[in-house]
């Protein structure tokens, strides 16, 4: 998963944490589209003041098989004299730069 578009608190599917009064706040893994609120970014933000997380139940996901991508390289109409010429004074150049 991007963490950019998956963040965190998106794969947690379930965790425990202890109230400030000492007390054990237990909450079970449930469906993303069950009712009710979200309390894993209250206790992720609050920085411990409404409780500390002592154990967290992560969704996981396999890795993706990686996928050919159909490419066709062949140029319509093909290539130039002119144009490999201009490609090759191009290359040229940026390699006596280096």
């Amino acid at each position: 998963p991007d963490p950019f578009t998956d963040p965190v608190d998106h794969l947690v599917a379930g965790f425990t944490a202890r109230l400030p009064s000492g007390a054990e706040l237990e909450i079970h893994a449930a469906p993303r589209r069950a009712v009710g609120p979200d309390l894993f970014p209250l206790f992720l933000g609050t920085n411990g003041r409404a409780g500390s997380i002592t154990s967290a139940q992560l969704r996981v996901r396999g890795q993706n098989a990686p996928r050919p991508l159909p490419f066709n390289a062949d140029r319509d109409p093909a290539q130039t004299p002119a144009e490999t010429a201009w490609i090759e004074r191009a290359l040229a150049t940026a390699a006596a730069v280096r």
